[in-house]
């Protein structure tokens, strides 16, 4: 016997490997329609729900980094109506 594998196991693998892949790609699919209404959360576009709040605990602080850091995350608050809090460490 030699050591190569034979044809037959190769096509076993192979046809492994693509079914693996398959299903992942399957599992990673979205489900469900964008139909460019609403935002995630539930509430309406421009503040309509408040959605709360989001901690964030950080090791950086200061300038630029919060200043920045605030600037990124203004436009979210305004939009969903929810508020950052920042801790940093």
């Amino acid at each position: 016997m030699s050591g190569r594998p034979r044809t037959g196991f190769r096509f076993v693998l192979i046809g492994l490997a693509v079914t693996l892949a398959a299903l992942v790609a399957v599992a990673c699919g979205d489900d469900e329609k964008d139909t460019g209404g609403g935002s995630p959360t539930g509430g309406s576009p421009g503040g309509g729900g408040n959605i709360g709040s989001v901690e964030v605990l950080g090791i950086w602080g200061g300038d630029p980094e919060l200043p920045s850091f605030e600037a990124t995350t203004a436009p979210w608050e305004q939009e969903t109506g929810g508020s950052v809090n920042f801790t940093g460490t």
